[in-house]
């Protein structure tokens, strides 16, 4: 579940993606999954999307969505959700690049 928490040592606001099993903030995106009905089993209905960690949040995700469930690696999942949106490596390096004083 992507949700935002407020960040005290970066005094901001910021997004994470939580375990939708343990409900603990996934800080490791190797070490977690994205859990979905079968797409040859879901047809033309989106299905909702549980993330995980890997091991026994991942086994009770997969339960869960009570099917044989499908799953990838978290990164995979989030690379081709960016993709699909039109986030482009360039945009991403646009994003870091730090901003000079004449341009805030």
């Amino acid at each position: 579940m992507i949700q935002v928490i407020y960040d005290e040592k970066e005094d901001e606001i910021i997004p994470v993606i939580t375990c939708d099993v343990c409900n603990n903030r996934i800080e490791d995106v190797l070490n977690a999954v994205a859990v979905n009905q079968n797409v040859f089993d879901m047809g033309e209905t989106p299905t909702k999307i549980l993330h995980a960690h890997k091991g026994r949040c991942h086994d009770s995700a997969e339960a869960k969505i009570g099917k044989y469930a499908g799953w990838e690696e978290l990164s995979a999942h989030l690379y081709y959700l960016c993709k699909n949106l039109g986030l482009t490596s360039q945009w991403f390096e646009a994003r870091d690049r730090p901003q000079e004083k004449n341009d805030r």
